[in-house]
């Protein structure tokens, strides 16, 4: 097992099996007790997990607490097609025995195992879900949720030759919203030519609305955002690539630092 300290004395508890599979994550504090165990399937991914959170007074743990249990099913490539949340019933080795409170996903393994649904029970008698269409590269161009008898709303997405979605088209029966998206030239007027998204925009009541980003060209890094109204955020970053300013529309300022390192307030043992 692996234990980590933090300077305020709360500890992290890792114990592995075998396989070097995460079994038992036990966090202890003055304030807190949390087991969190997991079981693991013949690929080695967590079917179930369970959180027992116990109740802490004058910073000892009693023995009242609770259980939090979540269950998953992968298809044989790993994808993930069942998950239960903690309201399901469950059997004595808390596995659901109904799928009252679960969670089921499709994929097209034809086209790159890209999501094809997302069905779910909103309540006892309403099913909710989500399709997805999608093209010969495995985007997804259509995303239909229904609501049961509440009617439906329908996304339809576009895309650029770089795969980057270029047009949003929100709408259901009564009205329609549609978002543009660019990826060339920024607010500082470099041309990233489809790197990052630099520019999304919308009508609204007539009104063009637009936020503009700008990006540093050898990192990456966003160093300016403009919104709607033009007001613009700058960020400064360090060598690392963490954010250590950002200096607001009013030039009001925000500092970061940062310990060079990262484990200086923990132990491991």
């Amino acid at each position: 097992y692996t234990e980590v300290k933090d300077m305020k004395g709360s500890a992290t508890k890792y114990t592995y099996d075998g396989f070097h599979q995460l079994k038992v994550t036990e966090e202890l504090g003055k304030d807190h007790k949390e087991v969190i165990t997991s079981e693991h399937d013949e690929m080695r991914l967590v079917k179930k997990r369970e959180v027992e959170i116990f109740h802490v007074i004058n910073g000892n743990a009693t023995d009242t607490s609770y259980k939090r249990i979540e269950n998953y099913r992968y298809d044989e490539y790993g994808n993930l097609t069942n998950y239960t949340g903690p309201l399901a019933q469950r059997d004595q080795a808390g596995y659901p025995v109904d799928t009252e409170h679960t969670v089921i996903y499709s994929y097209d393994y034809e086209r790159f195992h890209s999501p094809l649904s997302k069905t779910w029970k909103q309540d006892q008698n309403t099913i909710a879900q989500i399709i997805y269409t999608l093209d010969s590269k495995g985007n997804i161009v259509k995303e239909t949720k229904t609501n049961g008898s509440k009617g439906w709303i329908v996304t339809d997405f576009a895309y650029d030759s770089f795969g980057n979605i270029r047009r949003k088209e929100t709408h259901d029966a009564n009205q329609s919203f549609v978002t543009n998206y660019e990826y060339g030239v920024d607010a500082n007027g470099v041309d990233h030519k489809g790197a990052y998204l630099t520019k999304e925009y919308s009508v609204i009541d007539s009104i063009n609305a637009e936020r503009k980003y700008a990006y540093d060209f050898n990192t990456g890094n966003l160093i300016s955002e403009i919104d709607p109204k033009g007001n613009r955020t700058e960020y400064q970053y360090d060598v690392l690539g963490r954010v250590v300013q950002s200096t607001r529309p009013d030039t009001n300022t925000k500092q970061y630092t940062y310990n060079d390192n990262a484990y200086l307030n923990s132990t491991v043992i």
